[in-house]
């Protein structure tokens, strides 16, 4: 499921002046076995993780995938497979994505096979897109930063 946010989601997030251009995603999986948490307090704290990084939340378009384990492959995960072509397609009438935010690495890979990662930071190298979580900033030029997200 794709979603845009509105004011009244976002209306206790403080709001820095000027946004960064482009747009934020904020990408969520929930496992089968987690499917009866909430996913409402991943999303509120994420959305307030984009807003410290300068982005406004009219900027954000949410991911959220359900009932799927970061193993299943790119191609039977339609979020996150709609969220990669954003990327690498924008649609003409908005900005392109300059950054992704995730609870956590986990949440695009499990155990996933090394051919989707790569793919997945090629994607962000060539299109200038940055993967933040709460504890860390990944820049895919950065050859440290690649040997760290590869670790986690």
């Amino acid at each position: 499921m794709v979603q845009h946010l509105d004011l009244e989601t976002t209306n206790n997030v403080q709001q820095p002046l000027p946004p960064l251009p482009g747009r934020a995603a904020i990408y969520t999986r929930v496992a089968a076995s987690q499917e009866w948490q909430t996913r409402q307090a991943p999303t509120t704290d994420l959305v307030a993780l984009v807003c410290e990084n300068g982005f406004s939340a009219q900027q954000i378009t949410v991911y959220e995938e359900s009932n799927v384990s970061g193993r299943t492959p790119f191609s039977r995960r339609p979020a996150l497979s709609k969220l990669l072509d954003d990327i690498t397609e924008p649609p003409s009438e908005t900005e392109p994505i300059k950054a992704i935010f995730v609870s956590s690495e986990d949440r695009l890979f499990s155990d996933a096979d090394g051919v989707e990662v790569s793919t997945f930071m090629e994607t962000c190298i060539q299109h200038g897109v940055l993967l933040i979580t709460p504890t860390s900033k990944y820049d895919f030029t950065n050859p440290a930063h690649v040997a760290l997200f590869r670790f986690r």
